[in-house]
């Protein structure tokens, strides 16, 4: 009969890893990294989408300088038309005050006819 050696005994013991393995899980993750943003640069049509991004952001901000333009503009056009309804009024109360006047001088020059007399051509 053969003596039976249990296994346990005969294996070996757990051996403890010493090297660097961080190195390796380095160079895997650049690995990857080079691979996405390789295939990043080939869905983007090679920076063609970040242009069209890059071309609506200039838009966009020279669309805010012409709005800041238009407004300023707006102002100094709002400021002229209140002085010239300024103005407007002025002339118009000018206006009513000489009508006044005329219509009394009118008015003067009636009363002097009736007491008068018309003077005639």
């Amino acid at each position: 009969m053969a003596i039976k050696r249990k296994r346990s005994v005969v294996r070996k013991k757990v051996q403890i890893r010493t090297d660097k393995v961080w190195i390796k899980y380095i160079l895997i993750a650049l690995i990857f990294l080079l691979f996405g943003s390789g295939s990043t640069y080939y869905l983007t049509d090679g920076g063609r989408s970040i242009r069209f991004f890059l071309e609506s952001a200039r838009l966009e901000n020279e669309l805010k300088r012409t709005k800041a333009e238009l407004s300023g503009a707006n102002q100094k056009l709002q400021s002229e038309l209140e002085i010239k309804n300024i103005t407007h009024e002025k002339i118009i109360n000018e206006l009513n005050t000489v009508k006044t006047e005329n219509n009394d001088l009118k008015e003067n020059i009636m009363f002097y006819e009736k007491i008068l007399g018309k003077k005639g051509k």
